[in-house]
C-alpha cells in the first residue's frame, strides 16, 4: 500500500480540488437564487456541478461499423491501470504509456465514434481536435517558448486537449444556438439524421422538482454549478420584460440585488469560513523570530552545516533579533565568507557561510515583502523563516476575516496600476491546483483557508464591470436604472457583452500562460533550490553536522 501512496496522494488532491470549487460556486450560486426568489422571480433550475448526461436512446440512428463504446472503455481503464503501475515502479516511460493509452487514444476513439453516432459531417472529429490542441500549444509557447519541456508535458498537454475535444463532441447536439424562445426546455439539443431532425436530450444524474416548479438537480462533470433564472435573454423584440416571473420584468434595483447577492454571499462565506478555522484552529503566519524554519536544499546555509531550528543570534558580529535582520546583515556583508552565529540546544555555534549571489530576485520592501514587477539582485543564505500558529479570539478572528476583502481589494487595485506586476501576482486553474496540494498536506486546516480565499476571491472578481461577469451586469442594470428602466439597445448589449467575453478570454489565457511558465521554470526568474522545512528533517536532525568554528 505504502507504493501506492503517490497515487492516492494525487487522486486526493484532484477530489478536492473540484470538491473545493464545487462548493464556492454553488454558494455563490445559492446567492443569486435566494435574491432571485426574494425579488419575485421565477427560478427554473438550481444546479451543482456542470453538464448532463444524454438520455435520448440513439440505438435506431446507429450507423454500421459504428466504434465499440465497450472497447473504449477498456482501454481507458487498461490505461489507467498503466499509469498506476508505472506511478507505483517511479517508471516514467511505463506511466507515460498509460497516458497515451488512457488519455489519448481512448479520446480520440470516443471522438470518432461521435461523430458518427451524431451524424456529423466527416472530419469534424479531426478539426475540433485540431483546434483544441492548436490553442493550446499557443499558450504553451507563450508561456515556455518551448523551452525545458520533456515528454511527460507534451503527452500531458495532448492528453487535457484530447478529452476537451471529447466533451465539446458529446455536447455537439446542443451546439445549435440560444433557445428561439423561453418554452424550449433547457438540455435539449437535435442532430440530422438522413434529412430528419431528432431531438436529443441531456439529463442531470439526480434531479428533483420542488413545488414552485425549481428543478434542483446534480449534474454530471465535478466543476461548479448554476442558478437559471427565467427570462434573463433579450430578445430583438424586447418581449424578455413581458415574460411571467421573468428577470427583466423587475425593477432595476431588484435585479441589481439578485446579481450582487452572488458575489455577497461568495464574501460572506469566505469570512466565516476563515472565522471558523482562526478562532478553532489559530492562524499560520510566518514568524519574525529570527529562527530557520526552512533550508534550500544544497544552499549556502545547508552546506555550512545550519539545521533548521537553529535561532541566528549574530551575523559578523552584529546582533541578530528579527528574521528581516538576517538579510540586512548579510547584504551589509558582501558576496565574501561571513560568520554566522547560531543557538543550538543551550549552545552556541559560529559557521562560515559564503552568500550565494543571484540576480532577478523580487525586490523586497522595508518589511521584507515582494514587490511585485520589481527585480533585483541579492544574496542568498539559503534560509527561510519558520511558521508558526497564532491563537486567536472569535473576535479577534472575525476582525481578521473582515480585512481579508479589503487585501485581495488593495492587491487588485495594485495589479490594475501596475500590469507589468502580473507575472508575479496572477495565477489559473494550475495555481489552483498546486495551493490545493499544499493544502492538502495541511489537513482540514489548510482545505478550509484555501476555500475560505478562494471564495473571497470569487466574490470580489465577480464584481469587476466586464460582461458576463456579475459586475459587468450591474452596470448595464444600473444604467437602465438612470434611464428610468428603460432597456438598453440590443446591438449595445452584444457589443458589450461581447467585448467582456474577449477580455475574459485575454485574461485566462494569460493566467494560464503565466501558469504554464510557471510550472515549467520558463518564467524567467531564477530557479532557486527546493526549500526543506522542519517536517522533511526531522529524520535527518539525529546526525547533526560539526560546527566549522567551536
Amino acid at each position: 500500500m505504502e507504493a501506492l501512496a503517490p497515487v492516492f496522494s494525487v487522486a486526493s488532491t484532484i477530489f478536492q480540488f473540484l470538491l473545493v470549487i464545487t462548493v464556492i460556486v454553488a454558494v455563490h450560486e445559492l446567492g443569486h437564487y435566494l435574491a432571485a426568489r426574494m425579488s419575485g422571480m421565477h427560478v427554473e433550475a438550481f444546479a451543482v456541478m456542470m453538464g448532463g448526461v444524454r438520455r435520448t436512446d440513439l440505438s435506431e440512428h446507429e450507423p454500421k461499423g459504428l466504434i465499440s463504446g465497450r472497447l473504449i472503455w477498456i482501454i481507458a481503464g487498461l490505461g489507467v491501470l498503466t499509469m498506476i503501475a508505472g506511478t507505483v515502479a517511479k517508471n516514467a516511460l511505463v506511466f507515460e504509456a498509460g497516458l497515451v493509452a488512457s488519455g489519448v487514444w481512448a479520446p480520440l476513439m470516443a471522438s470518432l465514434r461521435l461523430e458518427r453516432l451524431y451524424h456529423l459531417p466527416g472530419g469534424t472529429a479531426f478539426r475540433r481536435i485540431m483546434i483544441t490542441l492548436a490553442i493550446l500549444v499557443a499558450m504553451l509557447f507563450m508561456g515556455t517558448q518551448f523551452r525545458n519541456l520533456d515528454a511527460g508535458t507534451w503527452i500531458g498537454l495532448v492528453a487535457g486537449g484530447m478529452v476537451i475535444a471529447m466533451l465539446v463532441m458529446y455536447y455537439s447536439p446542443l451546439m445549435g444556438g440560444s433557445p428561439a424562445n423561453e418554452e424550449e426546455r433547457q438540455g435539449e439539443g437535435k442532430i440530422t439524421v438522413n434529412g430528419e431532425t431528432v431531438p436529443v436530450r441531456f439529463r442531470p444524474l439526480w434531479w428533483v422538482t420542488d413545488k414552485n416548479g425549481t428543478e434542483f438537480s446534480l449534474l454530471l462533470l465535478p466543476l461548479g454549478g448554476f442558478a437559471r433564472i427565467r427570462g434573463m435573454q433579450s430578445f430583438e423584440d424586447g418581449r424578455e420584460t413581458k415574460i411571467e416571473g421573468g428577470f427583466y420584468t423587475k425593477h432595476p434595483i431588484l435585479r441589481l440585488f439578485t446579481l450582487f447577492a452572488g458575489p455577497l454571499f461568495s464574501v460572506l462565506f469566505g469570512i466565516v469560513v476563515l472565522t471558523g478555522v482562526w478562532a478553532t484552529s489559530g492562524r499560520m503566519e510566518v514568524s519574525k523570530e529570527p529562527l530557520v524554519g526552512g533550508l534550500s536544499k544544497g544552499g549556502a546555509a545547508e552546506k555550512a552545516g545550519i539545521l533548521i531550528g537553529d535561532r541566528i543570534t549574530k551575523i559578523n558580529d552584529a546582533p541578530i533579533s528579527t528574521f528581516e535582520g538576517i538579510r540586512e546583515a548579510v547584504e551589509a556583508g558582501g558576496p565574501n565568507p561571513q560568520q554566522i552565529t547560531v543557538a543550538r540546544k543551550g549552545e552556541s555555534l559560529t559557521f562560515e557561510v559564503t552568500p550565494q549571489v543571484q540576480e532577478g530576485m523580487p525586490k523586497l520592501d522595508s518589511e521584507g515583502n515582494p514587490i511585485p514587477g520589481e527585480r533585483e539582485t541579492r544574496l542568498l543564505l539559503g534560509v527561510g523563516p519558520k511558521e508558526t500558529i497564532r491563537t486567536m479570539s472569535l473576535a479577534a478572528a472575525w476582525a481578521e476575516a473582515w480585512n481579508q476583502p479589503v487585501v485581495l481589494v488593495k492587491g487588485l487595485a495594485a495589479l490594475v496600476s501596475r500590469p507589468q506586476a502580473a507575472k508575479d501576482t496572477m495565477g489559473g486553474p494550475v495555481s489552483v491546483a498546486q495551493a490545493t496540494q499544499g493544502a492538502t498536506s495541511m489537513g482540514a486546516y489548510g482545505i478550509l483557508t484555501l476555500m475560505g480565499m478562494l471564495s473571497l476571491s470569487l466574490g470580489i472578481m465577480n464584481l469587476l464591470p466586464i460582461p458576463p461577469l456579475d459586475g459587468g451586469q450591474m452596470v448595464i442594470n444600473f444604467i437602465e436604472l438612470i434611464r428610468g428602466g428603460k432597456r438598453l439597445s440590443m446591438n449595445l448589449q452584444q457589443l458589450v457583452t461581447n467585448m467582456g467575453v474577449v477580455l475574459m478570454i485575454l485574461l485566462m489565457v494569460s493566467a494560464t500562460t503565466i501558469d504554464l511558465g510557471r510550472v515549467t521554470g520558463n518564467t524567467g526568474d531564477p530557479k532557486l533550490p527546493e526549500m526543506r522545512t522542519e517536517n522533511d528533517s526531522k529524520s535527518e536532525s539525529q546526525s547533526e553536522p560539526k560546527p566549522a568554528t567551536p
